[in-house]
């Protein structure tokens, strides 16, 4: 049985239920995430986040080692909020895929290869 479809996103594409570890569980809606702080398990480290990072921060613990594109998840700025979470020193991966159709090319696939807990998690009302 494949991942629970739990809505369709604004291009009309579905968006899947993507399981994340149990020591990672967001307990709320992603898109109104406000802030979220996370501990590093290899480092001990804790980051927080607010706004878009948190945003950004979240879908990358959800998808997992699976990662996202913007096709999967769209939203503006992506690659800056990844830049923004390198910045805190996640080590945020972008892996170069390639894409046929009549405006073929590449595009980046965003992963965060890191176990982390969830500290804290604030959404908005």
């Amino acid at each position: 049985m494949g991942p629970k479809v739990i809505g369709k996103m604004n291009n009309n594409t579905e968006q899947t239920e993507i399981k994340a570890p149990p020591h990672a569980a967001i307990r709320g809606d992603i898109e109104r995430i406000k802030s979220l702080s996370i501990r590093r398990l290899d480092t001990d480290q804790v980051v927080s986040t607010k706004g878009r990072e948190s945003w950004m921060l979240a879908q990358l613990i959800v998808t997992g080692p699976k990662g996202f594109t913007t096709l999967e998840r769209p939203a503006p700025r992506i690659s800056h909020y990844a830049f923004l979470l390198r910045k805190h020193g996640l080590p945020v991966e972008t892996l170069n895929e390639s894409h046929g159709g009549p405006y073929s090319g590449h595009h980046g696939r965003y992963v965060l290869n890191l176990p982390v807990q969830i500290v804290a998690q604030e959404f908005a009302q």
